[in-house]
């Protein structure tokens, strides 16, 4: 699997944001499985440090707050990959960090099912 040998980071944004749809439809299964995967995460925390990243990465990209957010927690974590679908916040993070969209992870993921 592409992300078993990683150390894996979030934030409690990134929490949050993926239990909306999952609340919505009251998939409490689903709810459970995502929480468990958290628990697995390294947290950065969300501290004055990442909200003046942040404020800075939204100015100098034209960024939405949320996105600055997770950008920025990503830098300070010091991650060696971005994992985003997202095409503004890829080209934000691109010269920072090595950007992957879903294209390139199922690519990624194929090829390693054929290994």
């Amino acid at each position: 699997m592409l992300i078993t040998d990683k150390q894996i980071f979030s934030s409690e944004l990134v929490r949050l944001e993926s239990r909306l749809q999952t609340l919505r439809d009251q998939r409490e299964d689903l709810l459970s499985i995502y929480d468990n995967d958290f628990e697995r995460c390294k947290m950065v925390p969300c501290d004055r440090a990442l909200f003046d990243l942040a404020s800075r990465l939204r100015i100098e990209h034209r960024i939405k707050t949320p996105d600055a957010l997770h950008l920025a927690a990503a830098l300070i974590a010091e991650c060696d990959q971005f994992w985003t679908n997202d095409n503004h916040l890829a080209k934000a993070a691109g010269d920072k960090l090595e950007v992957w969209d879903w294209n390139r992870i199922k690519q990624a993921a194929k090829k390693m099912e054929q290994q």
